[in-house]
């Protein structure tokens, strides 16, 4: 490596790399949308900001504006992040005038769920506990003969909310669920019906019985697919079918 790299080089190209690029991407775009030449630029910018920062040390124009764009960046980054607090700040009361009606939940962390196919749920279903049961799990340190059957209940459903039995007794949601269907199946044969009657008109004469045998009659006239087709299933010396 270039002895006139720096001891810092490591860290100002990774700067450059992961920080200055896209903060000039964003400055860009702040005002306007991104022309496609410096889309374009991107891949190339890139690169010669590695080798630049790995044999020249960032002293070349080009790498030099961008270090000055990258601290304005900054800086307008610093002053949105302001506005946004205040913001925030001004809205708070907003915010806490509905904090008891929705609960917020961290979908980040482990949650509680119950399945058939985890036998241990990666928290417990009780995540708060009461004086009661902070004292129950204490007794729960010592010697289980001490504890009673009730207790060992109680313990079970501070760590599940249902057991094996419960979680595979069958429901009632199954008549729901046919009730639901049925009715929409009956509702889709009224509206069919209601069609035919007051939408649809009357049905074509060409499928009445009689235009369907002229119709076929002129087709054995007119001898259409004989080798194959139609006419070819019509014997004309006996004037019949084939059998």
């Amino acid at each position: 490596m270039n002895g006139r790299a720096g001891p810092n080089i490591t860290a100002q190209w990774l700067s450059i790399k992961s920080s200055a690029t896209l903060r000039l991407l964003c400055l860009h775009t702040a005002s306007a949308p991104l022309p496609r030449c410096f889309r374009r630029f991107l891949p190339w910018a890139e690169y010669h900001f590695t080798s630049c920062a790995l044999l020249a040390g960032f002293r070349c124009p080009l790498c030099s504006s961008l270090l000055k764009v990258t601290a304005r960046g900054r800086m307008l980054s610093s002053r949105v992040l302001n506005l946004v607090g205040k913001r925030a700040l001004s809205t708070s009361v907003c915010l806490q005038g509905h904090a008891g009606v929705v609960k917020p939940e961290t979908y980040s962390l482990p949650i509680y769920i119950d399945r058939r196919d985890v036998p241990l749920p990666d928290i417990a279903f009780v995540d708060t506990l009461s004086a009661e049961q902070n004292a129950l799990k204490q007794k729960e340190k010592g010697a289980w003969a001490s504890l009673s059957s009730k207790e060992k209940l109680d313990l079970y459903r501070i760590k599940f909310h249902e057991s094996y039995t419960e979680m595979n007794q069958g429901s009632s949601e199954w008549k729901t669920i046919l009730g639901g269907t049925l009715f929409f199946i009956g509702f889709t044969a009224f509206v069919v019906l209601w069609q035919r009657k007051y939408v649809y008109g009357d049905v074509p004469h060409t499928f009445s019985e009689d235009w369907v045998a002229k119709q076929a009659k002129r087709m054995l006239d007119m001898r259409v697919n004989p080798v194959q087709g139609f006419s070819a299933q019509w014997d004309y010396e006996k004037n019949e079918w084939k059998k």
